[in-house]
């Protein structure tokens, strides 16, 4: 009958009676597969304590005495999300599990074959041969024991931040309310413990110190070169020293520069003397440098008026007269006398110019001297900038390593008195009730799907008798192939 023609409620009626042992079978088939997984599963237990991840201080410290806000930094939720992904890292499970192996013990998150039913029993045994059958054909690898039971651990853990708040809840899973309870307490031990080394700089503590003892005793080497340096040299200001050299280089350069004319005009001068000299008392020439000397010059102003009297007694006497050869014999003294000065001005003059040449000689290697002290100075300057700048890179580095030691030494006080930036809010506690399978709800919700699931079976179970008649009905209606059929027996003829 179909359900259109289902008119009241004893059409209805009629149809569960005809089938009530077909949902008398299927209720309590429901109900009773229901009511062995609710039963016979092997019940889980769930644990969990919760962290306060704190706040740290601007030199990146935990918390301190003091009541300054401003000294702290506020968590942030990458801080959180850290510290969750680092009580499920790897080397915070494998420490977990070592430390039970130390102590011959298993992570026994699972039942013991005792306590377990014989369904789980059975269930396990199949599991484990079948998985042995799988690694001997090589379709499976053999997982070691500690793998084993790290993946056990990881799946049995769950993190969850709690909203609002700078705290997270760790769960732990498994079928033994007490191993739960001491499994997820040594993992939270673990976890602070690998915390505390995670965030600190123990480790290096042997390097830092001996790069600090590197950088001091390099720092001493340095300023004993430093010292040496100034000693040998007698250097007090190298700065002051260079400019006073410079200063002293310049002031010789231009007295050299000086004397080098003047030693040119004299010896120009000598070249003049040579000059005239080599010609007779009559030819001497009188050139404008020998009138700097006063004798020379007197003798010459006095020789013009001489020469101009003789022009004249020349035009009104004769050479042979006494008037002329008397101006002509005092013309040749005083020519004599110019010879005279200008020899004696020639010997000056070539002494003069020995002088010069000395001296400039003399400044010429005190010149030398001093650009060879500026070199050594400016050679020492070099050597002291480097050495000043090797003291200024080694005292950082000093500094640095020494301050990374102090921070080192802090972080072992750090450990020893066990602080860290996460404390334990709620420690585990021992589960009383199963987290799953619940019994009570499964119980009755398998009551209700299972009544549900009867009547309609019911309806199904008559709604394919009256669809299905022939042959033709079942490829029809069930699209299947009929591969023989019997005629319908004949009620009239019978």
């Amino acid at each position: 009958m179909l359900l259109t023609n289902l008119h009241t409620v004893k059409d209805f009626a009629r149809i569960l009676f005809s089938w009530k042992y077909h949902m008398l079978a299927v209720y309590l088939i429901i109900v009773g597969l229901v009511g062995l997984y609710a039963y016979f599963w092997t019940p889980t237990y769930l644990t969990s304590a919760t962290i306060l991840v704190l706040p740290k201080s601007n030199a990146n410290s935990v918390i301190t005495t003091s009541r300054d806000p401003n000294s702290f930094t506020p968590v942030n939720p990458q801080e959180i999300n850290t510290e969750m992904e680092m009580l499920k890292s790897n080397d915070v499970l494998r420490k977990t599990i070592q430390s039970f192996l130390d102590e011959n013990q298993a992570i026994a998150l699972n039942l013991p074959k005792d306590q377990l039913s014989w369904l789980v029993k059975a269930v396990g045994i199949t599991k484990k041969k079948l998985k042995q059958f799988l690694v001997y054909i090589k379709l499976l690898e053999e997982v070691p024991i500690f793998n084993y039971y790290l993946t056990l651990l990881y799946d049995s853990l769950e993190t969850e931040q709690v909203v609002m708040t700078n705290m997270f809840t760790v769960t732990l899973e498994a079928e033994s309310a007490k191993a739960a309870k001491v499994v997820l307490d040594r993992l939270i031990k673990v976890y602070v413990k690998h915390h505390d080394v995670v965030y600190s700089n123990v480790q290096g503590g042997e390097l830092f110190s001996t790069l600090t003892d590197k950088f001091f005793h390099d720092l001493e080497k340095t300023e004993t070169e430093i010292n040496r340096l100034l000693g040998e040299n007698q250097i007090i200001d190298i700065d002051l020293q260079n400019k006073e050299n410079v200063m002293r280089l310049s002031q010789l350069l231009q007295d050299l520069g000086h004397l080098e004319v003047d030693i040119s005009e004299k010896e120009d001068q000598i070249y003049f003397f040579e000059k005239s000299l080599e010609g007779k008392i009559a030819e001497i020439a009188i050139s404008r440098e020998m009138h700097a000397i006063p004798a020379i010059l007197e003798l010459d102003k006095a020789l013009v008026p001489l020469l101009m009297t003789q022009n004249e007694i020349k035009r009104k006497y004769s050479e042979n007269s006494s008037n002329y050869k008397n101006i002509t014999s005092q013309i040749e003294l005083l020519r004599t006398n110019i010879r005279t000065e200008m020899e004696k001005a020639f010997r000056t003059s070539k002494i003069e110019l020995q002088t010069m040449i000395r001296k400039k000689e003399n400044l010429q290697e005190k010149f030398d001297a001093l650009r060879t002290e500026g070199l050594a100075l400016t050679e020492h300057n070099a050597k002291l900038q480097n050495l000043l700048r090797m003291k200024d890179f080694q005292m950082e580095k000093l500094k640095l390593y020494a301050s990374k030691l102090e921070d080192t030494k802090t972080s072992e006080e750090r450990l020893k008195r066990d602080l860290a930036n996460v404390r334990i809010v709620d420690y585990p506690d021992i589960p009383v009730k199963m987290d799953s399978p619940k019994r009570l709800l499964i119980i009755v919700l398998s009551l209700f799907f299972g009544f549900f699931a009867a009547i309609c079976s019911a309806v199904f179970l008559e709604f394919i008798d009256f669809r299905v008649k022939t042959a033709a009905d079942v490829e029809s209606s069930v699209k299947l192939k009929v591969i023989s059929a019997y005629p319908k027996k004949d009620e009239k003829k019978v």
